[in-house]
């Protein structure tokens, strides 16, 4: 009996000190949270740790990609050695846009890869497109690394193109790109070496019998230029291949875009000025006259433009990440884009 009292009586003064006294109640409070604080610390740890090794361990064992041969008119169309996808029906297009990822582990990426799940679980692109500001980080091509690991795991062809603040920090682009090589759906390739920057590419879109539907161009806009060769070499590859229909990616908007706003001629939302490409070469011409049906860009984190000018689909696409900015009523969100044998449209999945 009395050591039954004396454990009665040792947990009934527990209970009253936890019911009672503030101080002791507190005290294990805090004591509680410090192992939980240690352990969460721990198991972050462990996660980064084994996180970079994942990701600076496949950095190295891939091969760089080599630029083509400096690019001319004389050259065979078989020179541009484009990669390809096959769709039989009309094929949807997943454009993600400035995803500006800069901390492995943090909750805006985990937030934003999230979304993206469920938006590519539900959408069922036949190809992405992720259009410029990829990563935003001291450890770049890392990031890249990691982003590229993600796309791969979803077994759908992406590419991407360079934004202006991808080589901000970091590697070059021409480093970058290291960690693409030999990668099974990625279809970005670096291109010729004298076009200005680096992945101006082109993708092809056949059908079942590998006759060519579409072709998509991928156009690097660097720090708001396209240069008269990248120019050159569009006009080039349309007429090699008797002028297909093509849709054009860039980071930056054409000035269309610009004008479409100040005469309020678009229909979406405009949170910000837009910051159009200080040089476009003309390109907007030669877009006219070969067979263009889509033209689709980012950058403008805060904007979510479309229009219809000369037959040509434009869409100046929001941002789709939490760990870019944004301005109030300018959700995130992404860009679906259709394509038919008879039009091209498209429309922005929001973020829930």
């Amino acid at each position: 009996m009395e050591n039954k009292n004396n454990v009665i009586n040792k947990n009934s003064m527990f209970l009253i000190n936890n019911n009672f006294n503030p101080y002791l109640n507190n005290n294990y409070k805090q004591q509680k949270r410090k192992q939980k604080v240690s352990t969460r610390i721990f198991v972050s740890c462990a996660l980064c740790f084994l996180s970079l090794l994942f990701f600076f361990g496949g950095l190295y064992a891939r091969m760089p990609l080599t630029w083509k041969n400096p690019f001319s008119q004389s050259l065979t169309i078989k020179s541009q050695n484009s990669k390809s996808i096959e769709t039989n029906d009309d094929f949807n297009i997943l454009q993600i846009n400035d995803l500006h990822f800069s901390f492995l582990l943090s909750a805006p990426l985990c937030f934003t890869l999230a979304q993206l799940d469920t938006i590519i679980k539900q959408s069922k692109p036949n190809f992405i497109v992720l259009n410029g500001d990829i990563v935003w980080n001291l450890f770049n091509k890392a990031m890249l690394n990691f982003v590229a690991m993600y796309f791969e795991s979803k077994q759908i062809p992406w590419t991407f193109v360079f934004g202006n603040h991808d080589e901000e920090f970091g590697v070059e682009k021409t480093k970058l790109v290291l960690v693409l090589n030999g990668l099974k759906y990625c279809k970005f390739d670096i291109g010729f070496s004298n076009l200005g920057g680096a992945g101006n590419h082109a993708v092809y879109v056949n059908d079942g019998l590998q006759d060519l539907k579409y072709v998509m161009y991928f156009f690097d806009s660097q720090q708001g230029t396209i240069l008269p060769k990248q120019v050159e070499w569009f006009n080039w590859s349309q007429n090699k291949l008797n002028n297909p229909k093509n849709l054009v990616f860039m980071h930056h908007p054409l000035k269309q875009v610009k004008t479409a706003v100040r005469k309020n001629n678009f229909v979406g939302i405009v949170k910000e000025p837009v910051s159009n490409l200080l040089t476009d070469s003309q390109l907007f011409n030669s877009l006219k006259t070969l067979n263009t049906k889509g033209v689709f860009n980012g950058h403008d984190h805060a904007n979510d433009v479309m229009f219809d000018l000369d037959n040509i689909h434009f869409h100046s696409c929001r941002g789709s990440s939490y760990s870019g900015y944004t301005r109030d009523g300018a959700d995130r969100g992404a860009t679906l884009i259709s394509v038919t044998n008879t039009s091209v449209s498209s429309s922005t999945i929001l973020f829930n």
